[in-house]
């Protein structure tokens, strides 16, 4: 039997999350496109992400508020875990990254990642938005969607199951059209954060993670 997460998602919680993951990744984008459309007539793709970081940060916020509470409270227990997880988890995925993408390149020289070119499109649009919300919002609601919820509910009863599903969910979210490249491309970050997980016990590892990461990304857009 392997060991369990320390800090885990309550019933309700993890009932709660599992609906409003599904909503989201089916529903939210269109209906936030209809809303902006009708009372923001010139809004543009940098206001629609924004709004879609915000809704989903509130959100996580409000349905994962206990497990929230408590992972502050035992953060001072896991804190060294953490940065030991959160530092040695940036430095192999950034060198997986490197070698996915030396290989990527060196198969389709040509190659452009298509959630690269949506992210840096918008950000052009507004900066400071798309700042905002690739470096502080989006990180908060992905880390408690995939990390909290998939793969600690799955934890419970297989870490191979947990770490295959949590993985490939978190690289499916970012891929745009049809993109199986794009799709490889972010297997090594879900296994990464996964593990920084499981390492510290503590969601702030992969969130720490997760943050340097956009915010490196968020800086090349500059």
């Amino acid at each position: 039997m392997h060991k369990q997460l320390p800090i885990q998602l309550n019933i309700s919680e993890t009932r709660w999350g599992i609906r409003y993951l599904l909503f989201q990744l089916v529903f939210l984008a269109t209906i936030l496109s209809y809303a902006l459309y009708y009372l923001f007539p010139g809004y543009n793709s940098a206001h629609l992400n924004f709004s879609y970081f915000s809704v989903n940060f509130a959100a996580v916020c409000w349905i994962f508020r206990d497990y929230l509470q408590a992972s502050a409270g035992d953060f001072s227990n896991r804190w060294r875990k953490s940065l030991m997880a959160a530092s040695l988890g940036f430095l192999v995925y950034y060198l997986s990254i490197f070698a996915v993408s030396a290989i990527t390149y060196r198969l389709f020289p040509s190659y452009v990642n298509t959630n690269d070119v949506v992210i840096n499109h918008a950000g052009r649009q507004n900066f400071y938005l798309m700042a905002v919300g690739t470096v502080l919002l989006a990180p908060v609601a992905e880390e408690l969607f995939y990390r909290a919820l998939v793969f600690g509910t799955l934890h419970r009863r297989s870490r191979i199951l947990a770490y295959a599903v949590s993985t490939l969910v978190f690289a499916a979210i970012h891929v745009h059209g049809l993109d199986p490249v794009s799709f490889v491309q972010y297997l090594p970050a879900g296994l990464v954060l996964a593990w920084a997980y499981e390492f510290s016990g503590s969601i702030a590892a992969p969130l720490a993670i997760h943050i340097a990461v956009n915010t490196i990304g968020t800086l090349s857009m500059r």
